[in-house]
């Protein structure tokens, strides 16, 4: 039965993530509605991550890690969502991928990971 709970959790969250962007994308037509699908994604990645971490339970009680997956996920949010730029973060981005790239939402699970440690 744990290994259902351990297992099952991440799912869950894959499922209703895409439920909801599903239902969002069908239904709501409003102003905002790619920053809030971009939100949504983000949480979600996060969820992901940290869920996929508890079946090591707590190792480290570290502070710096979380902060670190915090203040990470949040600066690379704000620079998606175009609220601020740095222009030596941004070329270095486009030289390796661009900033909606596939590695940027791996990064998003790992901060979730750290998080859940």
């Amino acid at each position: 039965m744990d290994n259902i709970k351990r297992l099952g959790t991440p799912l869950l969250v894959l499922i209703l993530a895409a439920l909801i962007t599903r239902l969002m994308n069908a239904y709501m037509h409003i102003p905002y509605q790619s920053m809030i699908l971009l939100i949504i994604e983000v949480t979600s990645l996060f969820l992901f991550g940290m869920f996929l971490n508890k079946s090591h339970g707590r190792r480290n009680g570290s502070v710096f890690k979380k902060v670190f997956a915090i203040v990470f996920t949040v600066l690379f949010l704000f620079l998606q969502l175009g609220f601020f730029s740095f222009d030596w973060l941004e070329q270095f981005l486009y030289l390796i991928g661009g900033t909606n790239a596939f590695y940027i939402k791996m990064m998003y699970i790992y901060c979730g990971y750290l998080f859940g440690d």
